[in-house]
């Protein structure tokens, strides 16, 4: 009797109506569905579950189409006798609506980056109709800065099911120019080479210390500014940050710039972010630093020879941004005493002897001229002793003196506000092994229960989360 479709109904918020077949009375008198003599009521025929339709159906006496003689309802007719009717009533379903089949669009597509989180407007349609928002929740994540944003479409209620995610984009703002200049070993102030992201100050494959810089914005937002500090042979890092064009470092006196700290300042400063990062002897391109943290060397003797710089919007990162390699490499100092030798300075960040066959017995370890406050501590698990109880820090001593009493193992630590942006990675040189693994922040390096003495310690201050400096293997080995 009733016209569904295969496969029945689906939600669309919309009255669902199926056309009623032809039907054949007692009298095998057959009529149109669309006839008035067949007039047809709905009920819950909107939302998902079961809908009634109910049709009034002529039952009885004769009828005649060509008697007609008016186009209304059966009352208007004329007939040959008394008709009679009923009402035959059926059932049909209406499934409910995966939204992952429903057409969403979302509007806009795109944003350009403000810092403030984006919610397009979200339409959902099926078969043509609209479907209610009472019959799905949205929700947006990632939806603040640059990059691929997503609204999340969920079903709610008896009506719909499923959900289906879309992406929109926040695009940046704008770029900002960067621009300045170098004072090089040899060639005086050399102005930075502007590239299409940021700009690169100094020079590479020439072997040349920077030993001053200079940086400023172009092309920027009003309300936005950069500062800046160097760490100078000699002299370790500037107390003052110099900004927007002022010189930092020295000029004329030959002394090498090794580290660099810049944050972007002003009212705009919290819509994007500045990276850095330093080309040092020895190293080559070191890692990318942002917003304060330190790039280049420290310890090291090592001389800056360009610095790149890029101040992009919020949420973007250099091309070749890699979080694991390491921006800043600092080494640690002290002394040692050491059998038959007594006090023995750091060599870089040897701390002891290799290659003479003699033991550590005490060692002092400092951390100089760092660029965040705090400090180093450490113990020694020594001969006949085991594990010191207590904690040497800051240039303390750790281990003996006059009692030839031989280092074994050690474990290092930073404290403060050192420890929540570096790890301090470490290892021991141990007679019969040689060099054992890196390991880091209190570990234990070095042996235990093997009677072999500790010869050296390396000692390697690293950025969070960058990649150890070498080999892990065999960091402590034990009986």
């Amino acid at each position: 009797m009733l016209d569904v479709p295969e496969g029945g109904f689906t939600y669309n918020g919309a009255e669902q109506k199926p056309a009623v077949a032809k039907l054949i009375n007692v009298n095998d008198k057959t009529f149109a569905p669309e006839s008035p003599i067949y007039p047809k009521t709905y009920e819950n025929n909107v939302n998902a579950g079961t809908a009634t339709a109910m049709v009034a159906i002529y039952t009885g006496g004769y009828y005649s189409v060509k008697e007609a003689k008016g186009s209304g309802n059966i009352q208007n007719q004329t007939a040959s006798k008394l008709y009679e009717s009923a009402t035959i009533t059926k059932t049909f379903s209406i499934a409910k609506l995966d939204l992952a089949k429903a057409t969403v669009t979302v509007d806009p597509a795109e944003y350009t980056y403000d810092g403030k989180a984006k919610e397009p407007t979200v339409t959902v349609t099926y078969d043509g109709k609209v479907i209610p928002a009472a019959d799905y929740k949205v929700t947006y994540e990632s939806n603040v800065e640059v990059g691929t944003a997503k609204v999340k479409i969920s079903a709610v209620g008896n009506n719909t099911t499923g959900s289906v995610t879309k992406d929109f984009t926040i695009k940046p703002s704008e770029e900002i120019q960067v621009k300045g200049k170098a004072h090089v070993q040899k060639d005086g102030d050399k102005k930075a080479v502007e590239e299409t992201e940021g700009a690169v100050f100094g020079t590479t494959g020439e072997s040349k210390r920077m030993e001053s810089i200079s940086i400023e914005l172009g092309t920027k937002p009003e309300e936005l500014g950069i500062e800046y500090r160097s760490h100078v042979q000699g002299i370790g890092w500037e107390k003052q940050s110099a900004k927007d064009g002022e010189v930092s470092g020295t000029t004329g006196e030959s002394k090498r710039l090794e580290a660099v700290q810049m944050q972007l300042t002003g009212a705009k400063a919290k819509d994007y972010d500045v990276f850095y990062r330093v080309h040092s002897q020895s190293f080559g391109w070191l890692g990318w630093a942002t917003n304060g943290e330190p790039a280049g060397t420290a310890g090291q003797a090592k001389r800056a020879e360009a610095v790149e710089v890029l101040v992009l919007p919020k949420g973007q990162t250099p091309k070749d941004y890699d979080a694991t390699k390491a921006a800043y490499v600092g080494r640690a100092t002290g002394v040692a005493h050491v059998q038959g030798t007594g006090t023995t300075k750091a060599t870089n960040s040897i701390i002891g002897s290799t290659g003479k066959g003699k033991r550590l017995e005490s060692l002092r370890i400092t951390l100089p001229n760092q660029p965040f406050g705090g400090g180093i501590e450490y113990q020694s698990h020594v001969q006949g002793k085991g594990w010191e109880t207590g904690w040497a820090s800051n240039g303390g001593m750790s281990g003996t003196q006059g009692k030839s009493k031989r280092i074994e193992a050690v474990r290092i630590q930073l404290t403060g506000d050192l420890k929540d942006h570096f790890s301090v990675w470490y290892r021991v040189h141990s007679q019969t092994y040689g060099w054992g693994g890196w390991t880091k922040d209190g570990a234990d390096a070095g042996t235990s229960g093997l009677s072999r003495r500790a010869e050296a310690i390396d000692v390697m201050i690293l950025p969070k989360g960058a990649a150890a400096p070498g080999s892990t293997d065999n960091a402590m080995r034990t009986k």
